[in-house]
């Protein structure tokens, strides 16, 4: 295992493992989707990136298998994280995909409601790598 870093802060360790989970990661920063990809494929997870609710679901519709693990923004353009999840769980194909919420609004009722909405787990932005690999092994995922 090599240790790298991510702009001068977060240690990061480079999986030797071949790709065998897939994440599918919707969020509309270009730099911290970008950021994230690299971390988690990093870690030997394989990763499909989408900026909106509406990318995700084509994402899914287009996928020869589903991923084993979804990571969605709150807040995208054109179709939101609820609304994105609300289809999701309404899906026979996808509704057992553990879905983490992403949110820079971290107030006890937006998470609550996140949950109650069917998410497996909530990240609040700026989140540590280290809460990531947490919540990562929290819904039943290790690459």
């Amino acid at each position: 295992m090599n240790k790298q870093m991510i702009g001068a802060y977060v240690p990061m360790m480079i999986s030797d493992k071949p790709a065998s989970l897939k994440i599918l990661l919707l969020e509309d920063n270009a730099d911290l989707a970008r950021m994230l990809r690299q971390i988690l494929e990093w870690r030997g997870y394989e990763v499909v990136v989408g900026a909106s609710g509406e990318e995700g679901l084509e994402a899914l519709e287009h996928a020869s298998t589903p991923p084993d693990l979804i990571l969605c923004d709150l807040i995208m353009p054109d179709m939101d994280g609820h609304e994105f999840m609300r289809h999701v769980r309404q899906h026979y194909q996808w509704s057992s995909i553990p879905l983490v919420i992403m949110s820079a609004s971290v107030a006890p009722e937006d998470q609550a409601t996140v949950l109650k909405e069917g998410a497996n787990g909530f990240l609040g932005k700026p989140f540590g790598i280290s809460e990531l690999d947490e919540l990562i092994a929290e819904v039943g995922l290790s690459s």
